[in-house]
C-alpha cells in the first residue's frame, strides 16, 4: 500500500545518499568503513540481512562485529528471523577460504545467541535449522584448513547456549557436536598455540559437562 511504497523511496534514497559518501572516500579509508556499516546497520528495518552479511564477510575488519551484532539483536524478533540461517549456510558451501568462513561463523553464532524460543510447532522448525548450521559447518571444517582462533566464537556459542538455551539440542544434534568437538579435539594440539590450546579445552569441556548434567536430568 502506501506505507510500503514510502518505505520503498526512503530506502532508494537512503541507499543512494550511502552510495555517493562512500564514493567520495577513499577504499582505504578504514574510519570510513566503520562509520558507513554502522550506519547501515542502524537502519535495519531497510537493509536485509542477506546485505548486511554479505558486506560484513567482504569489509572482513574486527571492528566491525559490534555493529552487526547489534543489526542481529534488533532484528531478532522478526517473525522470520530464524530462516536467515538458510541463506547463510547456502554461503558457507561455496566459501573456499578460512578468512570469509571466520566471518560467516561469526554472524551464525550471534543469530544463535539471539534466538528466541518459539511456540512448540516453532521449535521443531528451529531445531532443524539449528541442526542444518551445525552439520553445513562441521563439513567446511573438513574441507579447510583452520586456525582455533578463528573458530574460537563457535566453541564459545556453544558453551553458552549449552546452559542458557538447551531447549535447542535434541539427541540428534548433540551428538552432532559431539562428533564436532570431537574432531576439532584432535586437532587442537596440533594447529594451535599454547594460549589458544587452554582456552578452547576448557570451552569444550564446559559443553561435555553440559550435556551430562542434562542427560542426568
Amino acid at each position: 500500500g502506501i506505507q510500503n511504497d514510502s518505505q520503498n523511496n526512503d530506502y532508494k534514497q537512503i541507499s543512494t545518499i550511502i552510495s555517493k559518501i562512500g564514493l567520495l572516500y577513499s577504499s582505504d579509508d578504514e574510519e570510513m568503513k566503520l562509520l558507513l556499516f554502522k550506519y547501515i546497520c542502524s537502519l535495519y528495518e531497510f537493509y536485509e540481512p542477506n546485505y548486511v552479511f554479505a558486506l560484513y564477510v567482504v569489509l572482513n575488519n574486527d571492528k566491525l562485529y559490534e555493529f552487526v551484532n547489534n543489526y542481529i539483536i534488533n532484528i531478532s524478533q522478526r517473525d522470520n528471523y530464524q530462516y536467515t540461517l538458510i541463506s547463510l549456510c547456502e554461503s558457507i558451501k561455496i566459501v573456499d577460504n578460512m578468512e570469509d568462513l571466520k566471518r560467516y561463523i561469526e554472524i551464525i553464532t550471534s543469530l544463535i545467541n539471539n534466538l528466541n524460543k518459539p511456540s512448540n510447532e516453532g521449535i521443531k522448525i528451529i531445531h532443524k535449522l539449528f541442526i542444518y548450521s551445525i552439520s553445513t559447518i562441521f563439513t567446511k571444517f573438513q574441507s579447510l584448513n583452520y586456525q582455533f582462533k578463528d573458530i574460537a566464537p563457535l566453541l564459545e556459542c556453544l558453551k553458552n547456549i549449552t546452559s542458557s538455551k538447551i531447549w535447542l539440542f535434541t539427541q540428534y544434534s548433540m551428538e552432532l557436536v559431539i562428533a564436532l568437538i570431537s574432531n576439532l579435539s584432535d586437532n587442537l594440539i596440533k594447529i594451535s598455540t599454547n594460549d589458544t590450546i587452554i582456552g578452547n579445552f576448557i570451552n569444550i569441556c564446559q559443553i561435555i559437562s553440559s550435556f551430562i548434567l542434562y542427560q542426568r536430568h
